[in-house]
């Protein structure tokens, strides 16, 4: 009954947070993080991997058919399955779309135990600011309630009874970079904004009941057996469960198909609005960004295959059973790839050109708004350094890639550091 359901729901809250506060969430004690979030892969090599995959079936299930014409020995189909046509098209045109926008910044988690989390590293309880921003409101925000929630949504069974549960975090995106987009504009400079939650469990067993809970409970969830993990994406569910506990909110909106989505936001992305979108089709998360964002291998991939699916192309003969939809979104996302990017010099894709190579550099602006956007994918220095004076230097060194030459020496090193 409702009375039953609500009733389960209080118990598995009151669980779980007995069982955070009694800090069995495993506190992680080495300055690595070890409960990073993933990275996810570009939107257009996601399709592209998809669609090329379909064609190469195209070519196994021809000659399955031909033998089956001349009364040859069968070929074991089954190879074939995961690429029918028909599932295809039902990913691009009826599969439903969560998609909210990318914000440019940097990763930072906050685990329920209280520590906060780089990319690469944990951060020292010590710290009061990282990548120049202040962290009072990451350790303000009142993700202790929003985690134990999740966690009795994901891992409680009928009795209210939750699954043992190894650490947990809420992730956002601290923006770091305040002069980009319209951050100022919109108050988001130097805040937290977070984007989803990372759930890790003892066993495989739990993480797989919990991915099907949170599936279940309309969460957009992704399943990780190796690492025993349930990711708890962006999602107007998520954003609800964040709001009832006053945390910021990345808003989110659902789009009835893949097609669907591309053709509304095109116009967005070619308008540089912002770094672009994070997309998230049935259990596949993958991100879209606008051409100044260096996307080489996207570029290149989508100009191989909508080439090679025009009148006189290599796959031209097999265009014609794909949706024109789908060849419509092809050219879509190839549009929005190496659009004139403001930005660039008049070169095509800003950062990455219409060719699929880096455009020359003509603003000193955009260079230092570069340089600056790159130093976010690493852990803060001056926390580093804070937390392990010169023995921090050890860890600079091994960011730094090895010079061209192969030397070690002090010189090479500034050469690579200038570079």
């Amino acid at each position: 009954t409702p009375q039953q359901t609500k009733a389960n729901t209080q118990t598995a809250i009151q669980s779980s947070a007995t069982h955070t506060n009694r800090r069995t969430d495993a506190p992680i004690c080495s300055m690595q993080n070890k409960l990073p979030w993933p990275s996810i892969e570009q939107l257009p090599r996601e399709v592209c991997a998809k669609i090329s995959h379909t064609l190469q079936i195209m070519d196994q299930a021809a000659t399955i058919i031909q033998r089956a014409w001349r009364g040859l020995e069968r070929v074991d189909k089954r190879y074939l399955r995961n690429g029918a046509l028909s599932k295809v098209h039902q990913w691009f045109l009826g599969s439903p779309v969560i998609a909210s926008e990318k914000l440019d910044g940097t990763n930072v988690g906050k685990m329920r135990c209280g520590t906060l989390l780089g990319r690469r590293q944990a951060i020292a309880d010590s710290a009061t600011e990282y990548q120049h921003c202040s962290l009072r409101v990451v350790r303000e925000s009142n993700t202790d309630a929003v985690l134990d929630e999740l966690v009795a949504t994901l891992a409680s069974d009928n009795d209210g009874v939750v699954a043992a549960v190894q650490r947990s975090a809420i992730y956002g995106e601290l923006c770091c970079n305040p002069g980009l987009y319209h951050y100022q504009k919109t108050n988001l400079a130097r805040t937290w904004q977070p984007f989803g939650a990372i759930v890790q469990f003892q066993s495989v067993e739990s993480a797989q009941q919990a991915f099907e809970g949170g599936t279940a409970a309309g969460l957009t969830c992704v399943f990780s057996a190796e690492a025993k993990t349930v990711r708890v994406c962006n999602s107007p569910h998520f954003a609800a469960l964040l709001r009832k506990h006053e945390v910021a909110v990345i808003e989110s909106r659902t789009w009835a198909s893949l097609v669907d989505f591309v053709k509304e936001k095109k116009e967005w992305m070619c308008s540089e609005s912002g770094e672009g979108m994070v997309v998230s089709v049935n259990t596949k998360t993958a991100k879209w960004k606008i051409s100044r964002e260096p996307q080489t291998n996207a570029v290149q991939e989508l100009r191989t295959l909508t080439k090679s699916l025009k009148p006189g192309g290599a796959e031209a003969h097999k265009a014609a059973l794909l949706a024109p939809a789908i060849l419509q979104l092809l050219d879509d996302l190839y549009e929005v790839a190496t659009h004139v990017d403001s930005g660039g010099g008049g070169k095509k894709g800003g950062k990455v050109g219409g060719d699929g190579k880096k455009g020359p550099v003509t603003n000193a602006d955009n260079v230092l708004a570069a340089i600056a956007s790159a130093l976010t994918k690493f852990d803060s220095l001056s926390v580093s350094f804070a937390e392990k004076g010169k023995d921090a230097l050890g860890a600079l060194f091994n960011q730094v890639p090895p010079s061209k030459s192969g030397q070690d020496s002090a010189a090479s090193l500034e050469d690579e550091l200038l570079e």
